[in-house]
């Protein structure tokens, strides 16, 4: 199922209010792919021996080990990355910054996944001191994401093991805008969402509130999953 398509324009680092006066923003944003993710399969080999090799398979990638609860059949995995594109899908943002006349300047325009790790854009701002004119200049965005995962085991029939993976997801956007000797940092934007749920994070840019959407690229759940079986 796709997201509802979500116009907008830039502010937080993402979605901006469009300014009167001079430059502008125009921003179309498409939400994620919102299918649903395989995070349970049955793996054919027993408990102990599923238990152990999915310990030291996890031990040897990404993840971070916090807790190992066998008898409660539970372990907790964390992870971080400045790559989020590669573990979750925040939809994709059309971007163009017009520039005001007698500038000189052309239209410029930006497309890329929202979760991309790092990229910068030009963009106009709200002047602080004469609401009805715009600041040029240029956003410069950074993003992260981190997460904590609970898998859980159990036996399955004879020889063999059933595995639930379910992660809690945490992304973050970094945003700074410069315009000459001019910087501000934006307050930074944080959604949460688990496994197979639509995180949702309403944002506001002026008069205008429009929802980042985010749900899970599978790649967490394909890769505990794996570590898993034979």
């Amino acid at each position: 199922m796709r997201l509802p398509v979500v116009f907008g324009i830039l502010a937080s680092g993402l979605i901006l209010a469009g300014c009167a006066g001079l430059a502008k923003n125009r921003i179309h944003y498409k939400g994620p792919d919102a299918s649903k993710v395989i995070n349970s399969e049955v793996i054919n080999s027993s408990f102990s021996k599923t238990w152990d090799r999915l310990i030291g398979n996890l031990s040897s990638q990404y993840f971070v080990i916090n807790n190992v609860e066998k008898a409660s059949r539970i372990i907790n995995v964390s992870f971080s990355s400045d790559s989020p594109t590669e573990y979750i899908d925040c939809g994709r943002t059309n971007r163009t910054f017009i520039p005001g006349p007698g500038t000189g300047q052309t239209e410029q325009t930006y497309s890329y996944e929202t979760a991309t790790g790092s990229t910068s854009f030009n963009a106009a701002t709200p002047n602080p001191r004469a609401s009805t004119y715009s600041i040029p200049g240029v956003v410069h965005r950074t993003t992260e994401v981190t997460g904590r995962t609970n898998i859980y085991l159990a036996p399955e029939g004879k020889n063999k093991t059933k595995i639930s993976v379910n992660t809690r997801y945490i992304f973050t956007i970094n945003s700074q805008f410069s315009s000459g000797s001019w910087t501000q940092s934006w307050t930074p934007v944080t959604i949460s969402f688990n496994t197979n749920k639509v995180g949702e994070k309403v944002l506001a840019g002026g008069d205008a509130f429009k929802t980042l959407q985010c749900v899970t690229a599978g790649t967490i759940e394909r890769d505990v999953i794996a570590a898993a079986k034979p």
